[in-house]
């Protein structure tokens, strides 16, 4: 070895070994009288063995980093400054990296590479060169930053275009609502209307008015008052809209079916106003289940932080009461449908199978489409919330339209099948089919 750098008529040789294989190497040197310098590694640099020789004169200690295909970092200043006998400094000890927190190499304490501080983080070399410091909670930074940024706070604002869109729909609801309501008052004693069901009908459009009020809820800062009657104002309101429909569509069947197999049954259900008992029994319990959600552990205003963005959202309370909630809903939505296909058969101005179908039909596929788009967004708070609202929004309209809407094209367009004669030839004519 001593013969190739003798060769080479190197005078500076980088030795990187353990200390009994550089005492061997130094003492054949001194032996064949090789003087050159040696730039040594921590590992034998400062040795006590080392010092004891006499013909070794040990300078100053010098980290290297080699780097591939490149110069030896350093290495002209460390030779100039060996020369001169001017103690050099170590290379990489004043080299910062924006970004990017100073690790120290595995071998040598006096040489560093560069890590970079990951999203959520940032570095302050002047403080701290050797650590990443995380954001405060308002705070993000991406990649290799050197300070951090204010989340911007999101919620659906009043102001935005989509809760316009929102509050002027559920106001165009509401007001739908009480045009077929004054529709229906003004031609009450019609056998339209009272094949709708009369008083209950008239209930159904104050019940589908109400549950609009909801949507008015979703825009907004979040607060306690607004998050708890955001889902309850919706669910009682449309339980009692759907109990209302089931059993409209119940007693209907009955009317044609049943009345003649079960009288004493139906008589019963008649005299202690059956429907009633149920629509009111129906409505109790789900705002009995509100109260409980609300009080219990209901939904609280919160914040979600999702990268530059704090999101004001509401949380959803227990969810096994809420999710008791939601199963009336569906209980009662699977009666409705399940009379009114027990109807499909009876005479068309008393066949609600239609209407009550298309009702369920947007129903379902409105809150089905919501859980879709929460999976989707998941972590997209605001989107979630306008996609909520519309959910409920397109429940209510689908009732307003299913379930009144052919009612009131002809009570306006086609009065002629709004007598009792027109509906009495109706009825004989499905009388004389089942015979």
């Amino acid at each position: 070895m001593l013969d190739v750098i003798h060769q080479q008529h190197v005078e500076v040789i980088v030795l990187f070994a353990h200390i009994e294989h550089v005492t061997l190497l130094l003492r054949t040197a001194i032996k064949n009288n090789v003087q050159k310098v040696w730039i040594g590694s921590e590992a034998w640099s400062l040795s006590s063995e080392l010092i004891k020789e006499n013909d070794i004169r040990l300078g100053t200690v010098l980290g290297v980093t080699l780097q591939q295909m490149g110069p030896l970092k350093g290495l002209k200043e460390f030779i100039h400054r060996s020369v001169s006998s001017t103690p050099p400094s170590s290379p990489g000890s004043g080299h910062t990296c924006a970004g990017y927190r100073r690790v120290e190499s595995s071998f040598h304490s006096c040489c560093f590479g560069c890590e970079i501080c990951r999203a959520g983080t940032y570095i302050n070399h002047t403080a701290d060169p050797n650590t990443c410091q995380k954001c405060q909670e308002h705070e993000w930074s991406g990649n290799g930053s050197t300070s951090c940024q204010n989340r911007t706070v999101v919620f659906l604002r009043h102001d935005a275009a989509v809760s316009i869109v929102l509050m002027l729909a559920a106001s165009s609801t509401i007001l739908l609502c009480g045009c077929v309501l004054a529709l229906f008052v003004y031609h009450y004693d019609t056998p339209v209307v009272k094949s709708a069901g009369g008083k209950m009908s008239l209930l159904v459009l104050v019940f589908l008015a109400l549950s609009s009020v909801s949507v008015f809820f979703f825009a907004g800062r979040p607060s306690a008052i607004i998050c708890s009657l955001r889902i309850p104002t919706f669910l009682v309101f449309y339980t009692a809209t759907l109990s209302c429909l089931a059993v409209r569509s119940f007693q209907i069947v009955s009317v044609f079916k049943l009345a003649a197999k079960l009288p004493k049954a139906y008589e019963f259900w008649v005299k202690h106003g059956g429907q009633w008992l149920i629509v009111a029994i129906c409505t109790i319990a789900q705002v009995l289940l509100s109260i409980l959600w609300v009080y219990a552990n209901g939904p609280q205003p919160s914040q979600r932080q999702v990268i530059m963005e704090t999101a004001l959202i509401c949380t959803w309370g227990d969810q096994y009461i809420l999710f008791a909630m939601f199963t009336l809903v569906g209980l009662l939505s699977l009666a409705s449908f399940a009379f009114a296909y027990m109807g499909t058969d009876l005479p068309k101005n008393y066949n609600e199978g239609k209407a009550v179908t298309f009702c369920l039909l947007i129903f379902y596929i409105s809150w089905t489409l919501f859980l879709t788009l929460t999976f989707i967004f998941e972590e997209n708070y605001v989107d979630i919330t306008v996609a909520n609202a519309f959910c409920i929004l397109f429940s209510i309209v689908g009732a307003l339209f299913g379930y009144f809407g052919p009612k009131c094209y002809i009570i306006l367009f086609q009065p002629e099948r709004n007598t009792a004669t027109y509906f009495q030839a109706a009825i004989q004519t499905y009388n004389l089919q089942m015979r």
